[in-house]
């Protein structure tokens, strides 16, 4: 939930949102309202008025998405009946309807999720996924029950498939934070290791920090480059003419004198650059295993989808039970 200075900062902006819609200024008043909602998503006023601000501008798709998210924030609010009735006028097809049956293993889910029976909750979404695959509510909400089992690699693919489906998710920032502390996660150091004596730089490629893996090829690349020049230099032979007589010669010869220095530096470079990328995945896994994981299911919280008579109507943004924003 949001704390009260983040509701009192997004009350401040709803107000000078109104005042410029006032004015006539209906752009700064959306920009206003969505900085407002992204403070407060669970004020239902200010999803409303975004929408609002939205159809007045003639963005229709937007304008559903933020209608659907009052929806989800409060279905029986006092303009729920207005607002289900806008979203039949603007939206190009008509809201989803979700089976009883998966509805039932979803409600199941969030149920779960909230007991931290994490196990469970992942056979209900997964249940209502196979009914409805694309149905990112339950997408996101497995994720959540992933996570907080410690599965990083199926909690990524549920994360990136929600955002993918819900590309202007209000809580993406949360989300993207998220993955990023998921799939240190899936770092293996031994796996670090092996790569960068494969190939200079590639264990710092596989930690995701490709600037400074690229520092360590260039620098390898270098040192052999280094290794491989050649300089000519005038060398003295004897030898024995044709009457027996000894005498000597000079000639040119090309050699390269700096082999020893360059590999060794290479081999240097390759070595650190490769244990260094298994230190830190070592330690970032370590982290990550001992903090974020443990912290994954109040840093994200479940989505419920609202009621609808007839089935169960699939908001794009909804509020959320329990975890902070």
């Amino acid at each position: 939930m949001p704390t009260a200075a983040r509701r009192d900062s997004a009350r401040q902006l709803t107000t000078l949102a109104h005042e410029a819609a006032i004015t006539g200024d209906q752009r700064a008043a959306r920009d206003l309202f969505q900085r407002a909602g992204r403070l407060d998503p669970t004020d239902e006023n200010v999803a409303y008025n975004l929408a609002r601000a939205y159809e007045t501008l003639r963005d229709t798709a937007a304008a559903v998405r933020e209608y659907c998210r009052y929806l989800g924030v409060s279905s029986v609010g006092a303009d729920a009946a207005d607002v289900a009735s806008r979203i039949d006028r603007l939206a190009p097809v008509r809201p989803r309807v979700i089976p009883e049956t998966a509805a039932q293993q979803f409600r199941s889910g969030v149920a779960q999720l909230e007991q931290r029976r994490y196990r469970e909750a992942e056979r209900a979404f997964s249940a209502a996924l196979s009914q409805v695959p694309d149905w990112e509510l339950a997408l996101y909400n497995r994720g959540v029950a992933f996570a907080s089992e410690r599965q990083p690699g199926p909690a990524i693919r549920d994360f990136e498939k929600y955002l993918e489906l819900v590309p202007e998710a209000p809580d993406r920032p949360v989300i993207v934070r998220r993955v990023a502390e998921l799939r240190r996660l899936t770092l293996q150091p031994n796996g670090a290791l092996v790569r960068g004596l494969a190939v200079p730089g590639l264990g710092q490629l596989y930690t995701r920090r490709p600037v400074l893996g690229a520092v360590a090829f260039a620098a390898t690349a270098g040192a052999v480059a280094f290794a491989v020049r050649t300089r000519v230099v005038t060398k003295t032979a004897t030898a024995v003419d044709l009457l027996g007589n000894p005498y000597e010669y000079t000639y040119p010869e090309r050699e390269r004198p700096y082999v020893a220095a360059g590999v060794g530096v290479a081999a240097g470079v390759m070595l650190a650059s490769a244990f260094e990328a298994y230190l830190y995945a070592k330690r970032e896994g370590g982290v990550s295993r001992g903090g974020a994981a443990r912290r994954a299911d109040s840093g994200l919280g479940a989505f419920v989808a609202p009621a609808v008579p007839g089935g169960h109507r699939v908001a794009i943004g909804v509020s959320r039970r329990f975890g902070r924003p």
